[in-house]
Parts: structure tokens; C-alpha cells; sequence
């Protein structure tokens, strides 16, 4: 099984969100809920661009988490390159 915690805000995830995720967080919380993240899967961390989830992904490596996925390029690279029907803001 995979995690996929979102370092967005509500009015992000309003909008669209992969339809998998399991948990939101916004970025400069991650270390507060970091005892929500399981580290026994795999976790998928997006935002809308990338550049919050490549520091979540940081702050969770510095508190011992191994198994972190960064979704490069956030969910605007997934609406561009997996699902083009998805809503972008």
C-alpha cells in the first residue's frame, strides 16, 4: 500500500486532487502530522507545482522517514501529462 499525504491547503484540494490520496496537510504542518504518516508503506507527496512537496519530503526524511515519492512537477504535471481532464487553478 502507498500513502499519499498533500502538503496543499483545503481551497487547493477543493478544486482538484488525485483521486487516491489519502491525506491533506498543508507544507508548513508536515512535521506536526508526521506521526499520522505510516513508514511502513510507500508515500506519495504532492502540491500544485512540486516545489512544497520537495520540502515536505525533506522535513519527512529529516524525521526518519525512508520510503518518500515525490510527485515531480505536482498535479499540474499530472493534468498535463496523465489525466488532461483534470481542473487546474
Amino acid at each position: 500500500g502507498r500513502s499519499k499525504p498533500r502538503p496543499r491547503r483545503p481551497q487547493e484540494a477543493e478544486i482538484c486532487q488525485l483521486p487516491f490520496a489519502d491525506a491533506l496537510c498543508p507544507h508548513r504542518n508536515v512535521r506536526d502530522a508526521a506521526s499520522g504518516v505510516p513508514r511502513d508503506r510507500d508515500v506519495l507527496v504532492y502540491c500544485k507545482s512540486g516545489f512544497r512537496s520537495r520540502a515536505a519530503c525533506r522535513d519527512l526524511a529529516a524525521l526518519g522517514f525512508g520510503r518518500l515519492y515525490d510527485l515531480e512537477g505536482g498535479i499540474l504535471a499530472w493534468a498535463r501529462d496523465v489525466d488532461p481532464r483534470m481542473p487546474q487553478y
